[in-house]
């Protein structure tokens, strides 16, 4: 048993501010540590996403013309930044008059965005025009949402030119597909790393994590690349027909099991330590 239990109340509070509070403000409050915190709301499924009810975005409407971003994350216990966000995505006023610009603006303003146009897009050809002057791409958002037009980010014209701008560039790297270039990038990467060109991102990683600490637990790895910890069976698994990075690179003699050989302290039990072979070496151009 835990030498100190989580309580129904510390629980209840997790649930109720994690994604609005930070987790070093959680864990003041409760009396825990930060990374407990993370460990715990981790097994409990909670997530730190958490989307505006109709509730929320209603009161963001109604005060986004009188009230600063930080008066309406107070008034909704949420963070500025969310707030912000929310703005920026829903179209909602700032509450601050953006720069007065010349009338014909708004014409050209309405011309270009009816043609699928982007913020940035329309500020670049803004500067370009006699009348014009250089503006960011921020200017125009802010007098398109007073005229409570969409946002074109996701318009016809913006997904067409970034398809043409990514065939471009496949045809410059001498390439057919996005996934001809990811597999690309992941073999240079395995090669610039000195280890097999087929191996994954991850396993590439844990290799590097290896080489430059030492020996490992399946928990230390994770943590060293940066994967989230969600016990033993379900951390670092993968497509590989093994099942995890670390059973495929076993397989293929680079990463050797040395069975109950950490002893965790305090609980009692040991678990298994990863090392590179002895014989494996890193194939490092210069």
């Amino acid at each position: 048993m835990p030498r100190n239990p989580w309580t129904s109340s510390q629980l209840r509070f997790c649930r109720e501010h994690y994604g609005t509070w930070s987790t070093s403000r959680i864990a003041r409050a409760i009396g825990r540590t930060k990374c407990a915190v993370k460990c715990k709301v981790l097994k409990m499924g909670l997530r730190t996403r958490r989307f505006w009810t109709p509730a929320e975005l209603k009161v963001l409407r109604e005060h986004a013309k009188t009230m600063t971003s930080r008066q309406i994350a107070q008034l909704l216990g949420c963070s500025v930044h969310r707030v912000e966000s929310a703005r920026s995505k829903h179209g909602f006023l700032t509450g601050k008059k953006p720069p007065a610009l010349p009338p014909a603006f708004e014409a050209f303003l309405r011309h270009f965005h009816a043609m699928g146009w982007s913020d940035s897009e329309i500020a670049e050809a803004w500067a370009r025009t006699p009348v014009g002057r250089r503006i960011n791409r921020r200017t125009v958002g802010d007098h398109r949402a007073r005229l409570g037009l969409p946002n074109n980010a996701l318009s016809a014209h913006r997904i067409d030119k970034i398809r043409r701008k990514t065939r471009a560039q496949l045809r410059a790297a001498g390439l057919d597909s996005l996934a001809a270039l990811r597999r690309k990038v992941f073999r240079d990467r395995a090669r610039a790393a000195g280890w097999p060109a087929d191996l994954r991102p991850r396993a590439v990683q844990m290799l590097n994590a290896l080489w430059d600490r030492g020996p490992m637990t399946r928990l230390e790895i994770a943590n060293a690349i940066g994967m989230p910890w969600k016990g033993s069976r379900k951390s670092l698994v993968s497509n590989d027909p093994e099942g995890s990075y670390l059973a495929h690179l076993i397989r293929r003699g680079l990463v050797i099991v040395l069975k109950r050989a950490f002893k965790v302290h305090g609980q009692g039990k040991s678990c298994d330590v990863y090392s590179l072979p002895l014989d494996v070496k890193r194939k490092v151009s210069a």
